[in-house]
């Protein structure tokens, strides 16, 4: 036998294995509005991925400026997993199986290191002048990236810029 498995709102349910999955597919997969896949008990596998906008906070340390000289970024950011089809598969792909946390690693990797590259290009005194005039080109840069992984960033803060004392 199997069970009828609903996608609660903000959430999609996706079945892989048994005899309801055709050959040129890995999976099925319905999102939001409380609509069920069917699973055969111990042929199928079940997963669930958050549809929810997800929001980390984070500090980037030992991020180097064009002078060679660290800081400590602090960030915001909101992202969600894309819905539309070709987006989600990717999403699936590499988020299916993970915590919030395991998604909020892979995110925050991204931005570090787009966070790296345009940081290293600039002053110390040019980044504390206007702290916040990056945030929309480090969003930018890593857009394509995240598109990649399937997922959107709504919102990216830079939420303050310390620089860190030699020892």
């Amino acid at each position: 036998m199997g069970n009828c498995h609903m996608a609660s709102d903000r959430e999609a349910v996706v079945v892989s294995g048994g005899c309801c999955i055709p050959r040129t597919q890995k999976y099925k997969a319905v999102a939001g509005k409380w609509k069920c896949l069917w699973a055969w008990a111990g042929l199928s596998k079940v997963e669930r991925l958050t549809l929810d906008v997800l929001t980390f906070k984070h500090v980037f340390k030992n991020v180097r400026t064009a002078q060679r000289r660290r800081v400590s970024v602090s960030i915001i950011v909101d992202v969600q997993i894309m819905q539309d089809l070709q987006h989600f598969a990717r999403a699936s792909d590499y988020f299916l199986g993970k915590t919030k946390d395991e998604i909020g690693s892979v995110v925050l990797n991204v931005l570090e290191t787009h966070l790296q590259d345009i940081y290293g290009e600039l002053a110390v005194k040019c980044i504390n002048e206007d702290a916040n005039h990056f945030a929309p080109r480090v969003q930018k840069a890593a857009s394509p990236d995240m598109w990649d992984l399937g997922v959107l960033i709504h919102n990216f803060f830079i939420i303050d810029v310390t620089r860190e004392e030699m020892i």
